[in-house]
């Protein structure tokens, strides 16, 4: 029988959780280093499997015995563990990257060098007939919400590093028209914010410095009422769940409050089989990514997205996310993979006979390491 937890991190201090770019002592420039947001799901999960340990008596140093390693695995191995998330928390309540396919309006002004928003919001919709490109023939999004006197000088632009509730979510997945609604957009800047810090590197002997020894780098300090929350699923464990109040979490030494509670993150509920719009003989549905996906083979148009029934028709991606991690065993970086990133989207078809198996699927992980926490997807219109 599996047991669920749900995990909330909350700053101590402020957070720095590095990218791609080497991060090493004398290796490339170490200016102006940035912190993801939020991080990947091998940050999170070591840092948590590392506080359960802790608070089974591992010293922080070494091996874990064989009785935590049957709990809680070892190495990329995680025993009886399994992750959700994570997922980003404003006060209480639990935010989900906006889908890819839904975007804003942006209206350039003449004689200025910037883009200035109208506020018309739009779901992007493909059109019926197909355009010949690069690709084959396609069928392309069209956009036509735009309610702004001067709409012909505006520009549809998906959303960037916003988040939407459960509610506004359900909207969205649904398919419905929102150019009438005040749809709530939580944007990043309204989450957290970036601070510059300054370091100097030190000679562990001497306590001595030396000529470019200087780095800085970005860190997150967020708002007050945001933290980050993670679904711990553990099979066949009747002990009591304890971790750490306070555990290590990303670069630099920085700390999170821990807090666990005993209910499972609510997702967003899609349309039914029933409400799913469905074209001869075929079910059309969109496939939302909430966390990054990592598949061994990308799906071209045609082609079924891994663990779906879904031919991709569109898709609507978002550059590819660098994910690395520390392996603490060996002092390393994990090497990087190239992930889709959360807010990636599918437009998809499939069978009819199939529309009870894709409406199901919503919450469910698809793709490689899904134990982390990878893959999770929601199911929509389009």
């Amino acid at each position: 029988m599996n047991s669920k937890k749900t995990i909330i991190l909350t700053q101590v201090d402020s957070w720095f959780f590095r990218d791609g770019r080497p991060f090493n002592m004398n290796e490339f420039s170490q200016s102006d280093i940035s912190s993801i947001f939020p991080p990947y799901p091998p940050t999170v999960v070591g840092a948590i499997r590392a506080g359960l340990a802790r608070a089974k008596g591992w010293n922080g140093c070494g091996s874990w015995s064989d009785e935590l390693k049957a709990w809680i695995g070892d190495g990329p191995n995680l025993g009886k563990l399994k992750f959700n998330g994570p997922y980003l928390i404003k006060d209480g309540e639990v935010l989900f990257p906006a889908p890819m396919y839904l975007g804003k309006y942006k209206k350039e002004e003449d004689n200025k060098n910037e883009n200035k928003a109208c506020n018309c919001l739009e779901i992007a919709k493909l059109g019926s007939q197909e355009v010949d490109c690069d690709l084959g023939k396609v069928r392309m999004p069209t956009f036509d919400k735009c309610k702004d006197i001067d709409k012909n000088k505006c520009k549809w632009k998906p959303l960037e590093k916003a988040y939407l509730t459960k509610e506004n979510m359900e909207l969205v997945l649904k398919g419905e028209d929102i150019s009438n609604k005040k749809l709530e957009i939580v944007e990043a800047k309204e989450l957290w914010n970036r601070e510059f810090r300054l370091g100097i590197e030190l000679d562990k002997k001497s306590k001595t410095t030396k000529e470019g020894a200087l780095y800085s780098t970005n860190h997150i300090r967020l708002r007050k009422g945001i933290g980050l929350g993670v679904v711990v699923v553990y099979d066949g464990v009747d002990e009591k769940f304890e971790i750490d109040s306070i555990i290590p979490f990303g670069g630099e030494s920085r700390l999170a409050n821990v807090k666990v509670l005993d209910k499972e993150v609510s997702l967003p509920n899609g349309p039914k089989a029933d409400e799913l719009e469905k074209e001869n003989g075929k079910v059309r549905f969109s496939i939302l990514h909430i966390t990054p996906a990592y598949f061994t083979k990308m799906p071209n148009l045609g082609e079924k997205v891994p663990g779906t029934e879904g031919k991709v028709v569109f898709a609507f991606l978002g550059r590819p996310a660098k994910v690395g991690g520390w392996d603490s065993l060996n002092r390393t970086p994990l090497p990087l993979k190239s992930c889709i990133p959360a807010g990636s989207s599918w437009f998809c078809e499939a069978d009819a006979n199939v529309a009870e198996n894709i409406v199901n699927m919503n919450g469910e992980k698809i793709g490689e390491m899904t134990e982390y926490g990878f893959g999770q997807i929601l199911i929509g219109n389009w």
